[in-house]
């Protein structure tokens, strides 16, 4: 495997267990307190075989909707429940907010370790020099949501933490982006896996790929980043292990060719390099369906502003969720 490509598979694992921080340290449970956890089936519906029908990543019309949803950063123990009913009725507003909330808080003692990791960066830096100031910034941002997200997740009872992967899957059958982005990534069950994991895990595996396609056909710049690699490589890699899923340069240069437009100069860096691996497995003919595809993908990123993958796939979604839903007015 050339040095580079190594490059690119160390630098999205650190970017994993850092800045994303998914590992899942909790027994999930059914919820014995308040709402139960959504079952795996019906009442939101299955995943669509097809990632590039007209309703991929659009939101389904719910049954009911809250009439405002509760300010952002407010104690989720005191929200659950009323987010939790809104999100079962099919209300996506209230699904994504409960599902990236929950996700907040069980990440928080991952990320925690983050200011410090910036603080030993800014050792190493010239001091008086902008990398210094900014490596600094970095840490008082980085501890300022650390307390914010602490203060959100407070009283939070471990049966409710432990229904994170189902609401996230909830989110991501209700047609939002990036929770299907996210489900299929990094799901918050992790390594200390249990009897009650075995059919979300199973779902999971079956359907990741599926996820995706229906989020990067909607435009979703993660998940055009995580078919990228899981197409150049042939697996996704996660906390539980690894899906095979197959080689498949075409998706691979084409989902690179859609990043190059809205990522940022390091991500361009390794798309560059899978457009160049891929473009040699390809005859013209089928660099030319792939240039199409690309184009495809192009028209639903639209006006998408640039996304720094490299500080953190997920990190502005952790840091403010739901903004494309208009969850957090």
């Amino acid at each position: 495997m050339p040095r580079k490509t190594v490059a690119i598979v160390a630098t999205l694992v650190a970017v994993v267990v850092l800045l994303a921080g998914l590992r899942w340290t909790g027994t999930p449970a059914a919820g014995s307190e308040g709402r139960a956890a959504p079952a795996l089936t019906p009442e939101v519906g299955p995943v669509e075989s097809d990632p590039q029908a007209p309703e991929a990543g659009t939101p389904r019309a719910p049954a009911f909707a809250m009439a405002s949803l509760p300010p952002p950063d407010a104690p989720l123990a005191t929200v659950f429940d009323a987010l939790a009913e809104a999100a079962d009725a099919g209300d996506v507003r209230a699904s994504c907010r409960l599902a990236w909330d929950l996700k907040r808080c069980q990440t928080l003692d991952a990320r925690q370790r983050i200011p410090d990791f910036h603080m030993d960066s800014a050792a190493h830096a010239a001091a008086g020099s902008t990398a210094e100031a900014e490596l600094i910034g970095e840490v008082i941002a980085a501890q300022n949501r650390v307390a914010r997200d602490r203060a959100m997740c407070e009283g939070l009872t471990d049966d409710r933490l432990a229904q994170s992967s189902q609401r996230m899957l909830q989110a991501a059958r209700l047609g939002h982006a990036p929770s299907q982005s996210m489900f299929a990534m990094w799901p918050s069950f992790g390594s200390r896996l249990s009897l009650d994991d075995v059919d979300i895990v199973a779902f999971h595996r079956d359907n990741a790929m599926t996820l995706l396609r229906r989020a990067a056909a909607h435009g979703e710049p993660t998940a055009l980043f995580g078919l990228m690699h899981a197409c150049h490589f042939g697996e996704l890699r996660l906390s539980h292990g690894t899906i095979e899923v197959g080689r498949d340069p075409a998706c691979a240069m084409a989902t690179a060719l859609a990043l190059r437009g809205v990522a940022d100069p390091r991500t361009i860096e390794d798309a560059d390099e899978v457009i160049r691996e891929s473009a040699a497995q390809l005859d013209a003919e089928a660099r030319d369906r792939v240039r199409r595809q690309a184009d495809a993908y192009r028209s639903r990123l639209g006006a998408q502003p640039l996304v720094d993958l490299a500080r953190g796939i997920f990190a502005p979604y952790l840091q403010s969720p739901c903004q494309d839903l208009g969850a957090q007015a």
